[in-house]
């Protein structure tokens, strides 16, 4: 259903705790660019619906809460990207690119295939201690 010309959505987010292990490769000598490979693992904590008012049925709520009892809660990924490194006052600036392929079916039933692969870009600040 639609309502002026807009097409309805349903979204769903969901909060994870990720850990990461990740071996980094500097083959250039200047040392700015460098590769990264590892794997990581995230647990979904919790998850939320959101239903766009074109979609929801009159007295729906606009967001519910996601029953995770046929997720598996528990994602393992491989990793591969790249970073620079730009040197700023006593640190330097880091940015990354890093894909990360799902190694584990996100459903927790044996009829459903389901697997998260994100592409990130990171941005931070690395002060040497």
């Amino acid at each position: 259903m639609t309502r002026r010309g807009k097409a309805g959505r349903y979204y769903e987010r969901y909060h994870c705790w990720t850990s990461s292990l990740l071996a980094g490769i500097t083959p250039f000598r200047n040392k700015k660019m460098y590769f990264l490979a590892g794997t990581s693992a995230a647990r979904i904590v919790a998850g939320w619906s959101k239903v766009s008012a074109d979609l929801r049925e009159p007295g729906a709520p606009k967001r519910s809460k996601i029953d995770l009892e046929n997720f598996n809660r528990t994602q393992y990924f491989a990793d591969l990207g790249a970073g620079m490194r730009f040197p700023v006052g006593k640190g330097s600036l880091i940015t990354e690119v890093r894909y990360q392929a799902g190694l584990s079916n996100l459903a927790g039933v044996p009829t459903v295939d389901a697997r998260i692969s994100t592409l990130g870009l990171n941005v931070g600040y690395l002060v040497q201690l």
